[in-house]
């Protein structure tokens, strides 16, 4: 979508923590008619639901609530599973459900490098966040590692770069959402409370590039044998890494040294 598109229409967001708040306060500053729901209900929530409204942003506790049956679409903050009631009601109403992720992406002017897996993800995303601030490139690190993409999404710019830690909650309510250059960074077991089977779990990690193309790069763990089941279409460059002396890799250690292939 873009900003007039955006405009005037009736968003319904559910879950009032960072995520949830940020992309409340942007769909606000764009011109949508925001109503956010929130299952919990505390002093400190009051507290958000008060400064919220006094920015014009209409706000519920205690219950999901069928006014977000109202909304033209619904976008949901990573934390809560989509099959919960009012989102099957939703669902079944015809109205779309996004994740926070996907809704701020559709703002942004940036690239992104977009980085998941079970294990090391908030490292790797602060340390390429790292690297690409001491090259003298402008980046904004954020995503699941606390920085809500929705809370800088709109100061973005071509020239700059975002870097996102990305989990699989957030990839299931995904639409349109292409990193220039995603990673996986290892694939074991998780989250089986959340998924029915590890499959289940693979396939919503696998979404990161299921909308890349022509000039976007997949990076995979070259030691990890459950990389080689993760298949994008034939376009996607896929680049492999290794903290091995495997000069087969892209970028491998060699003597203490780390290696690229160029």
């Amino acid at each position: 979508m873009t900003r007039k598109v955006i405009k005037g229409k009736r968003i319904a967001i559910l879950g009032m923590a960072r995520s949830g708040k940020a992309l409340a306060v942007l769909m606000k500053k764009l011109g949508s008619e925001v109503f956010l729901s929130e299952i919990r209900n505390n002093m400190e929530l009051e507290r958000d639901k008060q400064f919220l409204e006094a920015s014009g942003i209409r706000c519920e506790l205690g219950a999901h609530s069928d006014e977000l049956l109202r909304a033209d679409f619904i976008a949901v903050s990573p934390g809560i599973p989509l099959d919960i009631d009012i989102l099957t009601r939703a669902r079944s109403r015809g109205i779309p459900i996004f994740s926070e992720m996907e809704v701020a992406s559709w703002f942004c002017n940036a690239p992104i490098i977009a980085v998941t897996g079970s294990n090391g993800k908030t490292t790797t995303t602060t340390l390429i966040g790292k690297m690409l601030a001491d090259a003298g490139l402008a980046c904004n690190v954020g995503g699941n590692i606390g920085i809500p993409f929705a809370s800088f999404v709109d100061g973005t710019n071509p020239s700059g770069h975002v870097v996102l830690e990305v989990s699989s909650f957030q990839l299931e309510g995904i639409e349109g959402f292409r990193p220039k250059i995603a990673m996986i960074l290892n694939f074991t077991p998780d989250h089986l409370d959340r998924y029915s089977t590890i499959e289940d779990y693979r396939i919503a990690k696998a979404r990161i590039y299921e909308n890349m193309g022509e000039g976007d790069y997949l990076i995979l763990n070259a030691d990890d044998p459950e990389s080689s089941k993760f298949m994008p279409r034939p376009e996607v460059k896929i680049l492999f890494f290794t903290n091995q002396a495997n000069e087969k890799a892209d970028a491998y250690v060699r003597s203490g040294n780390l290696m690229l292939k160029t």
